[in-house]
């Protein structure tokens, strides 16, 4: 939806009716995946407006909506904070029965931590989401997406500790996992290939994860336009890359 389009629906509405929020959500999930996190924040603090007084940690709405500000805090460098954000969820985080929420939670606060450099923490969190995505694929541990990226994450955090056959074995998996999406620049793949390019920034081989992404920007851009979301995300990772981030 388009910010005038956001603006007529909050007029019509109201800043505070739940199709406001859900509106505002949704805009900050597109702008967090097109690498404008800060954009992102301004969009769920919008959405935030919108859900009752009552809706607290027990609300699902409001899990999300925080889990959704988390994700963009840590992609805007603020580690710190969306720390703090995930500790205030644990609590409902662990009352889900179904496993999602959980395997989402752990995924990102293993990322938080280990970009402060909390290896035993983050290692503990990515232990605990391929713990999640087994449960939720059936044990299907082999078959499944949920237990892949899962298993990529412990490899990541592992890597990050300076194992350099953890950082070779996740760096194979990025590779095979890009190899099975099949060209497919879905957003499965673009979080491979920043998975897969942030590893080897971390290796001290950051002119070869610009160059890698380089060419995955030159065909994506010659598959889908310069201006398609897809591409814009891989411009604002290879920034990001560029400046050491």
């Amino acid at each position: 939806m388009s910010d005038a389009a956001l603006d007529i629906l909050t007029a019509r509405l109201g800043a505070t009716h739940p199709s406001t929020a859900a509106a505002w959500n949704n805009r900050g999930m597109v702008l967090a995946a097109l690498g404008r996190p800060r954009e992102a924040l301004d969009a769920y603090d919008r959405a935030a407006r919108g859900l009752p007084a009552s809706a607290g940690l027990s609300d699902w709405r409001r899990v999300r909506l925080d889990m959704n500000r988390a994700e963009a805090l840590l992609a805007g460098g603020d580690a710190a904070l969306a720390i703090d954000i995930l500790v205030s969820l644990r609590t409902a985080i662990e009352s889900d029965p179904s496993l999602r929420h959980a395997l989402r939670w752990h995924g990102v606060h293993a990322l938080a931590r280990l970009a402060r450099g909390e290896f035993d923490a983050a290692a503990r969190s990515a232990a605990a989401a391929e713990d999640a995505a087994a449960s939720l694929s059936g044990g299907d541990t082999a078959g499944s997406g949920r237990a892949a990226v899962a298993k990529g994450l412990a490899a990541q955090v592992a890597a990050a500790r300076g194992d350099g056959a953890a950082r070779a074995a996740a760096l194979a998996h990025a590779d095979a996992a890009l190899r099975a999406l099949d060209g497919r620049l879905d957003r499965a793949a673009l979080t491979w290939i920043e998975r897969r390019t942030a590893l080897l920034a971390g290796a001290g081989e950051r002119t070869a994860a610009i160059a890698a992404l380089d060419q995955e920007i030159t065909a994506a851009t010659a598959a889908l336009g310069a201006d398609d979301a897809r591409v814009r995300r891989l411009q604002a990772w290879r920034a990001a890359v560029a400046d050491g981030g």
